[in-house]
């Protein structure tokens, strides 16, 4: 089994200032088949059953930390999978988990990440734009190496 580590990088006084993470956050992965959309919030990981993902937070202003306040997956219809998704918070800045051995390959699971910045009732903000997939067996079984 193998492990893609994602990394997010906030703008904290941008996001803050804009009330938004929309053109302050940066999603890039490492996984062995390059994610679409790499450094937008937009990013889909590609990852196979069995791997672990390890999300980490970096902010650009180092005065202000952030921290990972939680990853939901939800279906298309909005509902919550919370508990589908075997994984934790690690540390206020890396969350970690398993892929599930039956998600369907070419589907896009949509996650929800909520990131906490300074604090007030503005101080946390969310994208659900990011996900993951199970590529389709017709592009790649498995990882090269595996």
């Amino acid at each position: 089994m193998g492990t893609i580590n994602i990394v997010s990088a906030v703008d904290v006084i941008a996001a803050l200032s804009n009330r938004s993470l929309e053109g302050n956050l940066l999603m890039m992965d490492d996984g062995p088949l390059p994610g679409e959309n790499q450094g937008t919030p937009h990013l889909t990981t590609y990852c196979w059953p069995g791997w672990q993902i390890n999300w980490t937070i970096l902010q650009v202003d180092l005065q202000t930390p952030a921290e990972i306040r939680s990853i939901r997956f939800t279906s298309p219809g909005g509902d919550s999978w919370a508990g589908w998704f075997a994984g934790d918070a690690i540390s206020p800045v890396v969350w970690s988990g398993i892929v599930p051995p039956w998600l369907i390959p070419g589907h896009h699971y949509q996650y929800e990440i909520e990131i906490v910045m300074a604090r007030g009732s503005n101080s946390v903000l969310s994208v659900q734009t990011p996900s993951l997939v199970v590529p389709p067996p017709r592009n790649l079984l498995t990882p090269q190496g595996m």
